[in-house]
């Protein structure tokens, strides 16, 4: 199996050209026809998929190949390892030597021909540690039905499935395939999917368990693509104040939005892939929303006369939860039910009018803060 999907070159920001997307569009069949199989096995590429060249299996494939090494007990040169390591996923995923030391030191105890050591372990582990155990149990286990997994998301349209979902939840004839640049990196590590800077780091145990729903996941990725597209304001430096607070009002209206496509509505439940115990944790955190907000309020509010405005910013970006997510979603779903869903589609990409919408509906922040946040989109939009 090849690297990726498609010989595409990545952007120096992590993200595929639109140089790249243009020319694949033209050769994406006669490409998967040859890059989404192993030497002496075809994989039929699905009909009108042209986005299959955003899934780079490059990661999990040089993992293979450093657990094939020790599994018939080669030592692994520093070369292979440094293979690893340099692949997108992991120079994400494992940035620091110690997190890459840790996975070494992992992968040389799991995938040693005498299975008993990593046995040993995970009966002696307990909470996260048994987690990640189990999941290096599995990483050895299911390894043929991993790679065939692999194969069949080139030979998908999972990707434009995902987009056409989000089309749904996004203005009549937004979307565009060629716009979409959100690069999907496959990786072993962990059983959760992470977004960062216009790319997703997704698990390849984490993207199988999720089955029909990782179609959800993605669409809700998309979204954010066309929220930053309909975007009009200007990016700030994290040493500026107004930085984290546009931070936390694009987030709760971004995540808000993007969440109604793939949590199933609230309350959640517990659902295959993604971290253990993440939808009790959603769930409190949704329930509490309004007390959360007033303390958000109230930071916003004390923000001109703070003595340190960064920090006194940064911690009220820090009073969210899981980056906004079930505060968003709280917000979004009140104005649903209020007015419509129909006029989310309104404010797309704008967090001021969204919130002007919220407290029409339900009054929560005061007037000190909202004459704050009146100036500070003034001065945003000068």
């Amino acid at each position: 199996m090849s690297a990726a999907c498609t010989p595409g070159s990545f952007a120096s920001d992590g993200r595929i050209s639109r140089a790249a997307l243009s020319w694949f569009a033209g050769a994406a069949l006669i490409v998967l026809a040859t890059a989404c199989s192993s030497p002496d096995e075809t994989v039929e590429p699905a009909v009108d998929a042209p986005l299959a060249h955003l899934i780079d299996l490059s990661a999990v494939e040089r993992f293979w190949v450093i657990q094939d090494q020790l599994a018939v007990g080669e030592r692994v040169d520093e070369q292979d390892w440094r293979a690893l390591f340099d692949t997108a996923a992991y120079r994400w995923m494992a940035s620091d030597t110690a997190t890459q030391e840790r996975i070494r030191e992992r992968m040389e105890l799991c995938f040693q021909p005498d299975r008993q050591p990593l046995e040993a372990e995970l009966a002696a582990a307990e909470g996260s540690d048994a987690i990640r155990w189990r999941h290096y149990m599995r990483m050895r286990d299911e390894r043929a039905e991993l790679e065939a997994y692999a194969r069949s998301l080139c030979a998908s349209t999972v990707l434009e499935n995902a987009l056409a979902i989000a089309q749904g939840y996004l203005p009549p004839g937004v979307v565009d395939p060629q716009a979409v640049t959100t690069p999907v990196h496959l990786v072993l590590f962990w059983p959760d999917a992470f977004i960062d800077d216009g790319a997703i780091y997704l698990d390849l145990i984490d993207a199988r368990d999720r089955g029909e729903r990782l179609e959800l996941f993605l669409a809700h990725e998309f979204h954010h693509d066309y929220y930053a597209l309909a975007r009009t304001l200007p990016a700030l430096p994290d040493d500026d104040p107004a930085h984290w607070v546009l931070l936390a009002l694009s987030k709760l209206h971004m995540e808000g939005l993007a969440d109604r496509i793939d949590k199933g509505g609230f309350p959640l439940q517990d659902l295959p892939g993604g971290s253990p115990g993440y939808a009790a944790d959603y769930n409190r955190y949704y329930r509490a929303a309004p007390q959360t907000l007033a303390r958000f309020d109230a930071a916003l509010a004390g923000l001109p006369a703070a003595d340190d405005p960064l920090e006194a910013a940064r911690e009220a970006w820090d009073l969210l939860h899981y980056r906004a997510h079930p505060e968003g979603l709280y917000m979004v779903d009140t104005v649903a039910a209020a007015q419509g869903a129909d006029v989310l589609l309104e404010d797309l990409g704008d967090p001021f009018a969204f919130l002007r919408r919220f407290q029409a509906v339900q009054p929560t922040f005061s007037a000190s803060t909202l004459e704050y946040l009146d100036a500070l989109e003034a001065d945003l939009r000068r």
